[in-house]
């Protein structure tokens, strides 16, 4: 192959975000921190919880926007205000 026709360099895909073993809810390392680092590079998001509450979906919220899909299957047990929507 001539100089003329160098193939350009291979595109580098981001590097997945390591997983953790434990979160311990100490300093930075909670479920919360660790999804708003996931969520922006996350195009479906599937949860299943046995305890819904609404003011932890309030809080990663503005990492939800950007997602095309968001499912979310709840057990039985949540906040009483979800009774009221």
């Amino acid at each position: 192959m001539s100089d003329n026709h160098k193939q350009p360099p291979p595109v580098s895909a981001p590097q997945p975000i390591a997983p953790k073993k434990f979160l311990t809810n100490q300093d930075d390392n909670t479920l919360s921190k660790r999804l708003e680092k996931i969520l922006p590079q996350t195009h479906d998001f599937d949860c299943l919880v046995g305890y819904f509450f609404i003011s932890g979906f309030f809080r990663l919220y503005h990492a939800l926007e950007q997602i095309k899909k968001i499912r979310i299957l709840i057990g039985l047990k949540n906040e009483q205000v979800i009774h009221y929507v």
